[in-house]
This record gives structure tokens, sequence and C-alpha cells, in this order.
């Protein structure tokens, strides 16, 4: 992250296309580790991975990897929360954060509710809410199916706005 950060491919999206389709058949991989990489961190939204996976493989398959990248990354910040608790997401996310959502939401009965209609919805911050989502009482399992079906929603509207985006903006 570091190394596309220093060359200045992280927050351009024409070079980061260049850089993730110069690998050829590896580059979904590529794309999907970067992906991976931006939910870890949200320091850049991983919507702009899902709008660069549409410019470099289509809608269709844009999709495909958006929505692979985006279960994996979801089961990761996951994980990683469940794992090490409180202290690792507050330097992931920040106290700020954690207050807004977590200390909001987090002892809601009807958390898994909230938590499946955020993540249904394109434009929540899914990536933190993942790792808040590991904080609480919710199991693996639920967690991973609330993912699957409700994910696949969010993913493939970013594939047409970004189908939409790259239409609207050759037609110039």
């Amino acid at each position: 992250m570091y190394t596309l950060y220093a060359k200045g491919i992280l927050f351009d999206q024409i070079k980061l296309q260049e850089y993730i389709s110069a690998y050829g058949v590896l580059a979904p991989i590529v794309l999907i580790l970067i992906y991976i990489l931006f939910s870890m961190f949200p320091i850049v939204p991983s919507t702009a991975a899902a709008i660069i996976s549409v410019m470099v493989f289509g809608p269709v398959m844009g999709f495909v990897y958006s929505y692979i990248a985006t279960v994996l990354g979801s089961i990761i910040n996951f994980t990683i929360s469940k794992r090490y608790g409180k202290k690792i997401v507050l330097k992931i996310i920040g106290e700020e954060k954690y207050d807004k959502y977590f200390v909001k939401y987090g002892s809601n009965p009807k958390y898994t509710y909230i938590f499946a209609f955020l993540i249904f919805i394109p434009f929540a911050p899914d990536d933190i809410l993942s790792y808040f989502t590991g904080l609480t009482e919710m199991s693996y399992k639920k967690f991973i199916v609330i993912i699957l079906l409700c994910k696949p929603f969010g993913a493939f509207l970013f594939s047409l706005g970004g189908v939409g985006y790259f239409s609207f903006v050759s037609g110039f």
C-alpha cells in the first residue's frame, strides 16, 4: 500500500488502472488484494476500487471481482476486530468514528437488522461497520450470511454507476 502511495498510484485512477492491467492474467488477484487493502485501511473509500474494477474488467467481471473483494475484506475486518478487540479498532478507525457508530448502535438489540440494512445500501461504510460488528456478539456464520446476501446489491449498483460514469465521460 505504501509503494502504491509513494508512486502516486493509490490516488490516481488512471495510474491504478494501468498498474492493475499490467499484471495480465493475475490482474484480478491484484485488484482483489488492493481492494482488500482499501477495506482494511479505510483511508481511500473502497468504492474507488469498485469503479476501477469496472474500468479494467467491464461491468460483469468488475462486479464479480468487486463482490469477491468486498466479502473477503469484510470478513478480514470482522476477524481482526473479533481477535484483537476494541484497541485495534480504535487505532484503525479512531475514537470519533467508534463513538459515532458503535456506541450509538452496537448495543442495540436490533443491531443485526441495522447492520444488514446498512450493508444492503450502497454508500454505507461497510469496512468500518465490519470492524464494529466484530466487537459485538454476532457470530461468524451470521455475519458471513449477511455479507453474502446483502452486499451484492451495493456492488451491483457501483458497477452500474461505473458503467454510467464512463459512458457519460466517453460521450464528450
